[in-house]
């Protein structure tokens, strides 16, 4: 081992056993521990501001506001589901009656002049 005052030269293959034990530690430090990439890591930040607003500077409250609009959401995307499918099968029963109508008037009138009703 050297003495303190003595200079050390590194070979060149303990410079690069050095530079990439920095290089790793490095890419370990900004690495995200979630396994979100890099472009979806660079939105967490953003997704929170939002949630910050949204509970007027208190992250629990946004995130609880934000809980109960997807609720309110939910709840109306349900009702929306359910007054289209009875809108959808009032139409279809209307257009199915009317054709049945059709169909009657047109059987009794036909029926009329073969008989000779009228």
């Amino acid at each position: 081992m050297p003495a303190e005052d003595q200079i050390v030269i590194l070979s060149d293959a303990d410079k690069k056993d050095i530079a990439g034990i920095i290089v790793a530690e490095l890419k370990q430090q900004n690495s995200c521990a979630c396994g979100l990439s890099t472009e979806a890591q660079g939105e967490v930040s953003h997704f929170m501001g939002m949630v910050k607003d949204t509970g007027g500077g208190n992250y629990a409250t946004g995130v609880e506001a934000i809980r109960e609009n997807q609720k309110f959401l939910s709840k109306i995307r349900s009702r929306s589901e359910k007054i289209a499918t009875r809108v959808i099968m009032t139409a279809t029963l209307a257009f199915l009656g009317g054709l049945g109508y059709l169909v009657y008037d047109g059987a009794k009138r036909w029926i009329d002049r073969c008989v000779g009703g009228g």
